[in-house]
């Protein structure tokens, strides 16, 4: 597609440099604003709001932040679908017309912008209302459920899913048809592949930038797995069917959809298939863990709403120095002191170590403001006289059994 590249176009002139920064520029600030559009559009209150975009931001350090501020289209459009997911999320549960219809707006300018971007964008986009109906689709928005039981929730969830891999698979554009042509001859085990599936969500792999040839320390990775099995956690901690099934829905398409492009292509986990390309279904997956349902809530306390911050913070620390130190000085010189041995950079009285530690404190401000916002602080949210009518209630039940028994 060239719709990004003729938009970005308009910020190219003979200084190339500057061009350059204009462009990382303007796309992160435009997939900023469609995170943020996305999030304002749900019909939760503010709190949820900020815990849902502290979820997304902390999910998407490193590899999607640095997407976000570069000149590659794939940024641009995982920032369009996970806006979409989240438009989705907000026509299906909002109650007045107006709200549902800018969402709906806003959902379809999502689609353009990621199929504008990338030749997987419509497909893609298809699969994360698939996720978003699967979440919030309820009874009083399916007349038929009632009598017919549980199927038309799963026909809702499932048949977008088939539909975008029909598509894919009998009409998809040349970009794609070349990958399958190129793909490898050689046999391929599906058991390898589907056993190798989460490398392509956690480990090096998926946090290694540039052009596949920066990566990053194992510490990076390590705590951007604790901060998803956190959000796990705090998911499956109440008993809340709805919210189990979603992310169940959400599990299978993870696996699901790399797997059967892994087979049209005939490679394995690691060729051909990147992690960039399936980022926009973890993030969902990763908004389904704190976003109220309908008929379900979540309870993310202040302090793990701070631990996810710190945690997502010092990620980003460590992968800026270490994206910063390959450029600048080349992995070859060890020292903490980006501005040693500087083999590159620009004649600004700002040095590389400065610059680095700005963006760290940027990234733990914007982080240590959205867990403050979006973290419950418990010692509020249940006064002692509403504990004591729980207390009485708890009892009051517990008797009813005993007698009934």
């Amino acid at each position: 597609p060239t719709g990004f590249y003729r938009v970005m176009g308009l910020l190219a002139s003979d200084d190339a440099p500057m061009s350059v920064v204009l462009m990382r520029m303007a796309s992160f600030i435009a997939c900023a604003a469609m995170l943020i559009g996305g999030a304002l559009l749900l019909p939760v209150g503010g709190r949820a709001r900020a815990r849902v975009l502290l979820v997304v931001t902390a999910v998407a350090i490193p590899l999607g932040v640095y997407l976000f501020a570069s000149v590659n289209p794939s940024g641009v459009a995982i920032a369009a679908e996970v806006a979409l997911f989240l438009a989705g999320l907000s026509a299906m549960m909002s109650r007045t017309w107006r709200r549902s219809l800018g969402a709906g707006l806003l959902g379809a300018l999502m689609v353009l912008v990621a199929a504008s971007a990338r030749p997987d964008g419509v497909y893609l986009s298809v699969i994360v209302l698939a996720l978003a109906a699967a979440a919030a689709v309820s009874r009083r928005t399916l007349l038929v459920r009632d009598s017919v039981g549980r199927v038309p929730t799963v026909v809702w969830a499932g048949l977008p899913v088939l539909v975008a891999l029909f598509i894919a698979w009998f009409t998809r554009p040349s970009t794609v048809q070349d990958s399958l042509a190129q793909g490898t001859s050689g046999d391929v085990s599906l058991t390898a592949n589907l056993l190798n599936i989460p490398g392509l969500y956690l480990g090096d792999f998926p946090t290694t930038l540039g052009w596949l040839d920066t990566h990053m320390p194992a510490g990076v990775w390590a705590l951007q797995a604790l901060v998803l099995g956190m959000l796990l956690a705090v998911a499956v901690t109440r008993r809340d069917p709805r919210r189990w099934w979603a992310l169940g829905v959400t599990a299978v398409v993870l696996l699901v959809i790399p797997l059967l492009w892994l087979s049209m292509m005939g490679a394995s986990v690691g060729e051909w298939v990147q992690p960039r390309y399936v980022l926009p279904l973890l993030l969902s997956g990763a908004v389904l863990t704190v976003v109220p349902l309908p008929g379900s809530r979540v309870r993310l306390t202040r302090p793990q709403a701070v631990v996810i911050a710190v945690l997502a913070a010092v990620v980003n620390g460590v992968a800026l120095h270490a994206l910063m130190r390959r450029f600048i000085t080349g992995n070859d010189v060890g020292t903490p002191d980006l501005g040693q041995g500087v083999e590159w950079w620009w004649e600004w009285p700002v040095g590389p170590t400065l610059m680095w530690f700005g963006g760290t404190v940027a990234g733990l401000v914007v982080l240590g403001t959205l867990s403050s916002l979006g973290g419950r602080d418990l010692s509020r949210r249940n006064p002692p006289s509403r504990r004591r009518a729980d207390r009485e209630v708890e009892i009051s039940t517990a008797d009813r059994s005993h007698q009934s028994r």
